[in-house]
């Protein structure tokens, strides 16, 4: 049996931190945080009826800060939802691909092979994210670099188990966005992951293990985020 030291392990938080509201939403503050994905309520809290602990109802979207899409998600006539998969799907060999582009470029063909240079080996995590300095920190910035079409098919072909990426990634209109094709594909999508400046590893491991993943019916799930550094993962 082989020992591992987990003393040389150094753990590092991916995951958004997300601050529930204390007081009811109007209108305007729930499609505001709908569109940041911090859409969450306030918690309830409640008094056991059989002790003295408590307990607390939570309702949010599913899309919440750091989270796990599944296919679903966009192909609710056909796709998997998150308890479709294996629970080794959320974690394994993680490949961090990080692209030295500005705003309103393109991750070519060419240039994911380039990045990649080899390390992808199949049945693994891909992160992707860039340089590229934008503004705010809108999930959504569309000036952010975008994964073409053929880079997309490239990560296909490396059969990728799982796609992760922060706000300094951004998509191509349809039909070449790289975000549906992963989904139609059967790949989950780990999306905002952030603290990525602390990674220090090309090759480390990752674990997202979703809240939701042994909920029937569900299309995505928050996720806090580990990265696992400090061995050889080749």
């Amino acid at each position: 049996m082989q020992t591992i030291d987990t003393r040389a392990f150094k753990v590092i938080d991916i995951s958004k931190t997300v601050h529930p509201p204390t007081q009811q939403m109007g209108p305007d503050e729930i499609h505001t945080r709908v569109g940041q994905e911090t859409l969450i309520w306030p918690i309830e809290q409640y008094n056991s009826a059989v002790d003295t602990s408590v307990y607390q109802i939570v309702k949010l979207k599913t899309h919440l800060g750091t989270h796990l899409e599944a296919p679903f998600h966009m192909y609710p006539k056909d796709g998997k939802t998150l308890s479709d998969f294996p629970a080794d799907t959320w974690l394994g060999r993680m490949v961090n691909l990080k692209f030295d582009l500005g705003p309103n470029t393109i991750i070519t063909l060419d240039v994911m092979k380039k990045v990649d240079n080899g390390r992808l080996k199949g049945n693994d995590i891909v992160l992707i994210h860039s340089t590229a300095k934008l503004e705010g920190d809108n999930p959504y910035n569309h000036s952010a670099p975008a994964v073409s079409r053929e880079a997309t098919e490239y990560l296909l072909m490396k059969r990728i188990k799982m796609f992760a990426f922060p706000s300094s990634i951004s998509f191509l209109p349809a039909p070449d966005n790289a975000h549906d094709i992963l989904l139609r594909n059967g790949i989950p999508i780990l999306e905002w992951v952030t603290n990525l400046d602390k990674l220090t590893q090309d090759v480390a491991f990752l674990v997202a293990i979703p809240a939701f993943g042994k909920v029937i019916g569900i299309d995505s799930s928050p996720v806090q985020v580990v990265v696992i550094e400090g061995a050889d993962f080749d």
